[in-house]
């Protein structure tokens, strides 16, 4: 069955290869002005991931993360925004642009040095550039380039929450009238370019006017301390509203896309309504807060979960075992006792299915019909072993099951005699530094499962495994899980496979998709298991 597995997955990334080649010409083409920069990488990494073709303009025209797989896809333009033939070259056969050039400190600030620490692409101000240059005039560049392309009906340009604030009344113009005058500079050139673009809104052109207040990821340090401060004046309705809510740059980029996409919107969009756009694929991608605190949690439970037993580590290949259809373990990520159950997986090389079975999980009635034929109480872990002929639910006894069936003789994962009691004393700590991730249904994920259960090479005491099967419960996926802990001779295989032997690496049958990044990965999930 194996080999038939692999041969339709072979088979689903053919031909999902060739639907790619075949349509790349129809594909939905944009064009982002400012592409290298904070948030312009932000939009090209969304669209790239719905599916458009992305062409990029920026001063340096190079990729900002050459490293990143999304990013490669895009098409990397160095020019002038004010190249009007560039503009009109570039923007002839697309479908919507995107003007996300800006600067915090023009040249006449008389602080455009600190631009390089302001701007969170590191971007230098070169000698007379000025607001209405960069925000005004470029705008009007595009959007005559926009207007002359027989197919381009969309362009959303990213001005500033602060921009309104003439419009909040008393208080925000107070706020206005206060702020000194390089930042009323710069806002003014926000304006005045939201009133061109609604100006030649029509039939055929549709303008959207994006309006982020501060825009922040762990990375953007100059911001980060003023970050919570600001969400709780907006969210006390300080200044009569005139204080925006900070958002995550990766979310006000995939709300961009988003907003491209509704032909629905039009007009402003102010940080709530970002917010509200951004998809859950951006929402719930993992940050590097995530990667901290789920490293943490791997290390409350070290060395548990992280290698195999000394007899399956000098194997050449794997020992046949039970497939996934006969071996399945009912589970969920948060639960201290199923953690105590995979570190064993993990220790054993084993693999099986996984059926998620978070709170308001689909999969709970099976476990709960089971429970009242054998007279007990349906409680998690629960394990079926068909070729043994036995269904258990007490996290002890499941240990003790695949370690004396499987574990050719190996004790429990050492240290042994502190292996079952931990679950009570550091079982818990990975729930506590992850709190309510992976341990219930997301109300967005899909009512029915994919046609095939995905499959997914992991291993329980890695930080980045942990955020991927965090997801598959809140989307309630089932899974083939392929254990690959240190030492474990299927990593071999796994490098045959896929030319890496990192986990997680993740394959979807339905689609055709394998992917490693984590981040990546979970994006992926969002986006095609949410409604």
């Amino acid at each position: 069955l194996k080999p038939m597995r692999t041969a339709r997955l072979f088979v689903a990334q053919a031909v999902a290869a060739l639907s790619v080649a075949a349509s790349s010409a129809s594909k939905q083409h944009l064009v982002v002005c400012g592409g290298s920069g904070f948030l312009g990488r932000e939009v090209c990494r969304e669209a790239v991931s719905r599916g458009w073709r992305v062409t990029s303009l920026s001063r340096r025209g190079a990729n900002p993360a050459p490293n990143d797989a999304v990013l490669k896809s895009v098409r990397w333009v160095s020019g002038d925004i004010n190249d009007r033939a560039l503009l009109r070259e570039l923007v002839l056969d697309a479908n919507a642009a995107v003007h996300a050039v800006g600067m915090l400190l023009d040249d006449e600030s008389g602080f455009g040095a600190l631009n390089v620490l302001t701007s969170g692409s590191r971007a230098v101000v070169s000698k007379g550039e000025t607001y209405e240059r960069i925000c005004y005039d470029s705008a009007l560049s595009l959007l005559e380039a926009v207007q002359a392309s027989p197919t381009c009906n969309t362009l959303l340009y990213v001005s500033a929450n602060e921009a309104g604030w003439v419009e909040a009344g008393a208080d925000g113009e107070a706020l206005n009238q206060a702020a000194p005058g390089w930042l009323q500079r710069y806002l003014d050139a926000k304006r005045q370019a939201e009133g061109a673009l609604s100006t030649a809104e029509g039939e055929k052109l549709r303008t959207l006017a994006a309006r982020p207040s501060i825009m922040w990821n762990w990375g953007k340090l100059d911001v980060l301390p003023l970050v919570p401060l600001l969400s709780l004046l907006s969210r006390l309705g300080a200044a009569a509203g005139a204080v925006g809510l900070p958002l995550r740059v990766e979310h006000v980029g995939a709300a961009c896309v988003a907003a491209i996409e509704d032909d629905s919107l039009t007009s402003l969009l102010p940080p709530d309504a970002l917010l509200a756009l951004a998809p859950l694929s951006a929402t719930q991608r993992p940050d590097a807060l995530d990667t901290l605190t789920s490293g943490l949690a791997s290390i409350s439970r070290l060395p548990y979960g992280t290698s195999v037993f000394e007899a399956a580590a000098s194997r050449v290949a794997p020992t046949p075992q039970p497939g996934a259809s006969t071996l399945r373990l009912y589970e969920y990520e948060a639960c201290p006792f199923c953690r105590r159950v995979r570190e064993a997986v993990s220790y054993l090389d084993l693999e099986m299915a996984i059926i998620p079975c978070g709170s308001s999980s689909r999969h709970r009635a099976a476990v709960e019909a089971v429970a009242r034929e054998l007279g007990t109480r349906p409680t998690y872990p629960y394990l079926e072993d068909d070729d043994a002929g036995v269904r258990l639910f007490e996290s002890a006894d499941i240990v003790a099951h695949l370690i004396g069936r499987y574990g050719e003789g190996a004790p429990l994962p050492p240290p042994s005699r502190y292996f079952l009691p931990s679950a009570l004393l550091t079982g818990w700590v990975p729930s506590l530094l992850r709190p309510a991730k992976g341990a219930r249904v997301h109300p967005q994920a899909k009512a029915e499962p994919p046609e095939r259960p995905l499959l997914l090479y992991s291993y329980d005491g890695n930080q980045f495994c942990r955020l991927v099967r965090e997801a598959l419960v809140e989307l309630d996926l089932p899974y083939t899980l392929r254990s690959v802990a240190k030492g474990s001779p299927r990593r071999e295989q796994l490098r045959e496979r896929s030319g890496r032997t990192t986990a997680p690496y993740l394959e979807d049958e339905n689609t055709g998709a394998a992917l490693f990044e984590s981040a990546d990965i979970v994006s992926y999930l969002w986006r095609t298991y949410a409604a």
